[in-house]
């Protein structure tokens, strides 16, 4: 149980760490989503990026990689 939340918080960590250098760069390459023009609630959304979900995989397959240490080829070859 220790390892499992060990994992957890690694990851939480690298997760926000990466967020903080990565998004700057998104937005610098105005990697965002348009926001229809009929819908005026949403205007201030409007170049929000939209990439957020490779900052959770991104931390999980370094999680992953770290805790298991190259051991089972299989699980490896199932990340890739």
């Amino acid at each position: 149980m220790k390892k499992f939340a060990l994992c957890w918080l690694v990851s939480v960590v690298l997760t926000i760490f990466t967020g903080f250098l990565v998004l700057p760069l998104l937005k610098r390459l105005k990697v965002g989503q348009p926001i229809l023009k009929y819908v005026t609630e949403h205007k201030s959304k409007s170049g929000t990026p939209t990439m957020g979900g490779v900052f959770f995989i991104i931390s999980a397959c370094v999680v992953f990689l770290i805790f298991t240490s190259g051991k089972n080829r299989l699980s490896i070859l199932a990340l890739a």
